[in-house]
């Protein structure tokens, strides 16, 4: 049975549909010519044309500096700058701000934490009001549970809920404004719930943890703490023993008690 025909790019690798999985895998051309005769299928020409478009859509957007940018601007807004852009310009800033942060994810990605960051330190700015509302509802959350190790760890996992899910809702609110077309009412709030929930999640996670972990320390360091202070008593008891002057004649309980002999 002749292999069908196919296209083959310059390095000579073909590309074949795996029949089991139904996802085209890149083989060197004489490989896929035996794949072919046991039933593999070339890449159609629709296939190899939408690949290449792709892979010049990326080549076009390779801007990890605006990517950057733009990622900076949303981290630190919560992603308002995506709806204040959007609304100057619709069309043009969907197309651009999505296709930075497809075609650049680790630059989008860095720059939105940078962001973060850089927003708890503004005063009034959307991350600082955030991390303030969280710590409000750590605070009271602890206070309702009273005082203790387990009051403390209910009160940072509230607050990594509080602030995941505001933090969540800034990134619901930027792939709404990056959207080719708005979504519907309805599409809108499952987004805004999709993405507050994984906040939540992801926060109070990191919250519950990080409790924990500090919890573990704080008695590992106290636990060190205790045993050496133990060891420098029993040490400097047996130097007080040791220099103790020793009466052969007298019972060893009256040395060890300090009885004259």
């Amino acid at each position: 049975m002749a292999a069908p025909k196919y296209f083959a790019d310059p390095s000579g690798t073909v590309g074949v549909t795996n029949p089991e999985t139904g996802e085209v895998e890149f083989r060197p051309e004489s490989e896929a010519q035996s794949l072919m005769r046991e039933g593999w299928a070339p890449e159609t020409y629709e296939q190899v044309h939408a690949r290449e478009l792709e892979s010049q859509r990326a080549k076009d957007w390779d801007n990890p500096l605006g990517a950057g940018a733009a990622g900076l601007l949303r981290g630190a807004t919560l992603g308002l700058s995506d709806v204040a852009y959007r609304a100057l310009d619709p069309e043009r800033a969907a197309f651009e701000l999505s296709n930075l942060k497809k075609y650049n994810p680790g630059a989008s990605l860095a720059g939105e934490l940078a962001g973060s960051v850089a927003g708890m330190f503004v005063p009034g700015a959307p991350v600082a009001a955030v991390t303030k509302m969280g710590a409000g509802v750590g605070r009271a959350t602890q206070a309702a549970l009273g005082g203790g190790a387990l009051a403390k760890i209910g009160g940072a996992t509230a607050r990594g809920i509080a602030e995941g899910a505001a933090f969540g809702l800034g990134g619901g609110v930027s792939e709404i404004a990056t959207a080719r077309e708005l979504p519907s009412p309805d599409d809108a709030a499952a987004i805004l719930a999709r993405h507050m929930g994984a906040g939540a999640a992801f926060g109070g996670g990191l919250g519950l943890i990080g409790s924990g972990m500090v919890g573990l320390v704080r008695g590992a360091t106290g636990g060190v703490g205790r045993a050496s202070k133990a060891m420098g008593e029993m040490s400097a008891a047996r130097t007080e023993l040791g220099d103790a002057p020793v009466h052969r004649d007298a019972p060893v309980a009256n040395q060890l008690l300090g009885v004259p002999a």
